[in-house]
């Protein structure tokens, strides 16, 4: 959104990669973005407060940030990328899934592991947040996303992403 040079720069950031499996077994990236801290927090004050409260509650039931911070570091290295960290369910076993990690600079932030999210849970977030949240998302995917070719965007459009 600000465009900084998130590497130079110095300042926390995420990455949120939108994965797609083939029918014929081949995994896609359907987009990938990189966003300050900054800005994730700008876009998170646009949401609803019900959007806000149901994403934290739901968060805290599957108790996420503790899976995050109780994987050893020789555990999130070796499984991060392979298992939804919600389910446990291997990701080669599901259609979609994302994958999303914290950095400075060139390095994974100390204690918070990157983490893949199957679909099937990001599309469970989506039911929960509110229509005007879900418009925001839509926007800034479209804004920041959005892709000219009309079969891209359409498969875009169906996909699910969301900061942490």
């Amino acid at each position: 959104m600000c465009e900084k040079d998130l590497i130079a720069s110095g300042e926390p950031y995420a990455i949120e990669k939108a994965m797609k499996r083939t029918a014929e077994g081949d995994v896609l990236t359907l987009f990938e973005m990189a966003i300050c801290i900054p800005c994730g927090q700008k876009m998170n004050q646009r949401m609803s407060e019900h959007s806000k409260r149901v994403i934290e509650e739901y968060f805290e039931s599957i108790h996420l940030n503790e899976k995050r911070v109780g994987l050893g570091q020789e555990d999130w290295q070796d499984k991060w990328d392979k298992v939804c960290v919600v389910t446990g369910e291997p990701l080669s076993e599901v259609t979609e899934f994302n994958l999303i990690g914290n950095f400075i600079g060139d390095r994974v932030i100390a204690g918070i592991p990157p983490v893949a999210i199957s679909g099937e849970i990001m599309e469970q977030l989506q039911e929960k947040i509110s229509p005007e949240t879900r418009q925001e998302m839509d926007d800034f995917r479209d804004t920041y996303l959005g892709p000219d070719d009309p079969q891209l965007k359409a498969l875009l459009s169906e996909t699910q992403f969301v900061l942490l």
